[in-house]
């Protein structure tokens, strides 16, 4: 089986009570554009990193029909916040993993790998 992976970049949006991830990917699977949205509370302390778990949601693009998958991401710094590691499960399964660098302030381009 051929390896599958994917580069996704991610517009950050904090409107003061919710830090959104708006991304767009693409894939080895189909080279398709696509999209993910991933939400998550600001902490009391109103943390602006983006560390921390989310809600997401993508749009799943092989096969018919087309649908959205629901799924939790959760992101962890791994070093002064320039590189994070990043973890999609659906339940308890990892469903792909990857690694994310930061572009400037307002975008983190992320590469990633189905989880074996």
């Amino acid at each position: 089986m051929a390896l599958f992976h994917g580069i996704m970049v991610y517009e950050i949006i904090d409107n003061g009570n919710v830090l959104i991830l708006n991304g767009m990917y693409s894939t080895s699977a189909d080279f398709k554009i696509s999209n993910e949205i991933a939400k998550r509370e600001i902490t009391n302390n109103h943390e602006k990193d983006i560390v921390g778990n989310y809600k997401a949601r993508y749009i799943e693009t092989l096969g018919e029909p087309k649908k959205a998958i629901y799924c939790t991401l959760e992101i962890t710094q791994k070093k002064d916040q320039e590189a994070y590691e990043f973890k999609w499960k659906i339940g308890k399964d990892l469903i792909h993993k990857g690694i994310g660098i930061k572009i400037n302030s307002n975008r983190i381009a992320v590469s990633y790998i189905e989880a074996s």
